[in-house]
């Protein structure tokens, strides 16, 4: 493990998987800002080595959107086809929950494998208790 603390890359992952990523359950990452999720996506494949099989994705969209067009912008985004995104949860307009619009909605990326979710818990881990270096 730290052996690969000196690869920008892969901490600056690891810390946004920290941050925000699922704590429980699948690899999971959500977010709105679509630079955020090209590096997340950039962290999965290059560093991660994660199978395109193995990712999918659903948005979070605000009745009256277009879902197509919202899943095409994301599509692009995270370079995923379109056969590998679930169907895309719809909020109800008057819920009394935020009221700001996301105009491309929110995505919510699943790797599909359980081990690799243990390996990054355990880096996470690992990086918190270094006593040295750039986290001490």
């Amino acid at each position: 493990m730290l052996e690969q603390c000196g690869d920008e890359l892969w901490l600056a992952g690891l810390m946004l998987d920290w941050a925000e990523g699922s704590q429980a359950g699948d690899v999971v990452f959500s977010n709105s800002d679509p630079y955020m999720v090209r590096f997340i996506m950039k962290w999965f494949r290059e560093t991660l080595h994660v199978s395109e099989h193995k990712l999918r994705a659903r948005l979070n969209i605000h009745s009256g959107q277009d879902d197509q067009s919202i899943k095409a912008f994301w599509a692009c985004v995270t370079e995923l086809p379109l056969t590998q995104f679930g169907k895309s949860y719809v909020k109800k307009e008057g819920t009394g929950h935020r009221k700001n619009t996301l105009y491309q909605g929110t995505i919510r990326i699943v790797v599909c494998d359980r081990n690799l979710l243990h390996k990054i818990r355990g880096w996470i881990e690992g990086v918190s208790q270094v006593k040295c270096g750039p986290l001490a």
